[in-house]
């Protein structure tokens, strides 16, 4: 009688430490799944970013070279997509790695540069003070300089690669955060 109390016992031990082994595989392939979803919408977020900026700073450069005062710029759908992405680096912040959530926030910033060179081009006038000109000017020089680092190129213009060079970099290094944070090995 006692072999088979021990035997029930045991069996149910064995029982509990399956069950117990399943739900925490089931729950790591829950997080696992958030996470990827996660890393595709920044990813998502940095693409569409990109392709946004390659317009606008089409735009500006094509205004720019009109006679015709510049045109001010909808960039509605780019603060949409800062949000957006904001919104998805706050998600990995609480669940992925520190690496994966610093190279989101480097990879942010970059993006972010542009926005605030094209922004100082597109809102100086002819009528703002020289200063005011002159940060424009500069701006402007750095947006061609870098339209083509960004993926794009205009009127081939060459381009310096500074800000892209860091951006393709970036971008990499989250890719392989990513992958490793997810267990995925190419």
């Amino acid at each position: 009688m006692l072999g088979g109390v021990l035997g029930i016992g045991a069996s149910y031990v064995a029982a509990s430490i399956q069950v117990t082994s399943a739900e925490e595989q089931s729950l790591e392939q829950y997080r696992r799944e958030q996470r990827k979803e996660v890393y595709a919408e920044i990813l998502t977020g940095l693409s569409n970013l990109e392709n946004f900026e390659q317009s606008l700073v089409i735009s500006v450069i094509f205004s720019r070279d009109s006679p015709n005062p510049p045109v001010t710029l909808d960039v509605e759908p780019w603060d949409d997509g800062f949000k957006a992405l904001d919104d998805s680096i706050a998600k990995a912040k609480i669940i992925s790695s520190q690496e994966v959530t610093s190279i989101s926030e480097a990879l942010k910033q970059v993006h972010r540069t542009v926005y605030n060179d094209i922004s100082q081009v597109n809102y100086t006038t002819p009528d703002s003070d020289l200063s005011q000109q002159s940060e424009a000017a500069e701006a402007f020089a750095r947006i061609i300089s870098n339209l083509q680092a960004l993926g794009g190129q205009v009127a081939d213009r060459p381009s310096s690669t500074d800000i892209g060079a860091r951006a393709a970099t970036l971008k990499e290094e989250f890719i392989r955060a990513a992958k490793e944070d997810l267990g995925l090995n190419d």
